[in-house]
């Protein structure tokens, strides 16, 4: 009788402890999703101006306190006339100075790479245009420099897989997309 006690709780223990290790397996999985890593180069991007140098500068126009607020940069000819051809933007937060928008443009419309940046002058928004639509990957930062979420756009609408992160990096939620419609959202 005593063997069979013991034998009963041996095995009970076992399943209790199989049990909890089953359930601590699970939840280790859930824990473990996808995260992605902070960006370094999405620190500070925004804070200083290597752009300055560029020819064609032009102060389009200021902030109370004579900090440009718009600048335009334009072609130069052979002489080293400014033409009316502008090829960059760049546009500035008031307060910090730091940049709040800058890229490419051609015929008055986005063309190259755009970056957007968050007060802070982190980097919000990298992505690339061709004739004023969005085209291949597009990134979003939360402030603190972990993706928010990226996918890729062709002829400006969302295709393929998108990928949405919390502040701290860890994969949220995911959305597909046929020719800039959402067909499907998978939450993590």
């Amino acid at each position: 009788m005593k063997r069979l006690t013991l034998l009963l709780l041996s095995v009970a223990f076992l399943f209790a402890f199989s049990s909890c290790k089953n359930k601590t397996e699970q939840k280790e999985e859930v824990i473990e999703g996808e995260y992605v890593e902070i960006n370094p180069d999405a620190i500070g991007a925004g804070k200083i101006d290597n752009n300055d140098t560029l020819p064609g500068k032009k102060i389009e126009e200021s902030y109370p306190d004579h900090k440009s607020k718009i600048v335009y940069f334009y072609k130069v000819d052979e002489n080293g006339q400014l033409t009316d051809e502008k090829y960059r933007e760049v546009y500035y937060f008031d307060s910090t100075h730091y940049k709040y928008v800058e890229g490419g443009v051609n015929m008055e419309m986005r063309n190259g790479p755009w970056f957007a940046y968050h007060k802070n002058g982190n980097l919000c928004t990298e992505g690339y245009y061709v004739n004023g639509k969005e085209e291949g990957p597009y990134k979003v930062y939360h402030d603190n420099g972990y993706l928010y979420y990226g996918g890729e756009f062709k002829q400006g609408k969302k295709v393929g897989e998108w990928k949405y992160y919390d502040e701290n990096g860890k994969l949220i939620y995911k959305e597909e997309y046929v020719d800039g419609k959402k067909v499907k959202t998978t939450t993590i």
